[in-house]
């Protein structure tokens, strides 16, 4: 009878292991046909196939308001985390308008974090940092380990005024 039960709970335990397999193969394979990044990522990451198809072309075509850009000069955060969804159309525009905008500062990449999301939006490392997220993309302003401000999905004038109203203002 023990030789039945200890069987049965092999054979079950093999059944699980090999769906929950399948299903993490599956979830990654949608993941690289669908080109999602899901984690925290480098810039050069955006910068190589297949992401640079759209992230190159949107960061040249930005043209930054350098008359708005000058009142960020010194304005520059501690820490930026951005979250994005590489599947996503907003994140796809208003990420390398980010980086354009920063890179013509000259503020520090390596001050901003950069975590791309599926479309669940959740991460671990989102509970560590006390952040949720509901639109991608979401940029985040630390300044002395405090949240100073967000910018959600899209600007509510344009990222230049918005960065200005939350870093300067």
């Amino acid at each position: 009878m023990i030789d039945k039960r200890l069987f049965t709970i092999i054979i079950t335990l093999k059944v699980l292991i090999f769906f929950t397999f399948n299903s993490s193969l599956a979830q990654e394979k949608e993941n690289i046909n669908n080109n999602l990044l899901v984690g925290q990522i480098s810039y050069s990451t955006l910068e190589m196939p297949p992401n640079n198809e759209w992230f190159l072309p949107n960061y040249k075509d930005y043209q930054v308001d350098l008359l708005l850009v000058e009142q960020l000069v010194n304005a520059e955060p501690d820490k930026i985390i951005i979250v994005l969804g590489t599947w996503c159309g907003d994140s796809r525009r208003e990420v390398p308008r980010f980086f354009k905008i920063i890179d013509s500062i000259g503020w520090d990449r390596s001050n901003v974090d950069i975590y791309a999301v599926d479309r669940s939006k959740t991460l671990p490392e989102f509970e560590a940092l006390g952040i949720s997220v509901e639109r991608v993309p979401t940029f985040y302003f630390y300044n002395s380990g405090t949240l100073v401000g967000t910018i959600v999905e899209l600007p509510e004038i344009t990222l230049e005024v918005d960065m200005i109203s939350i870093l300067v203002n």
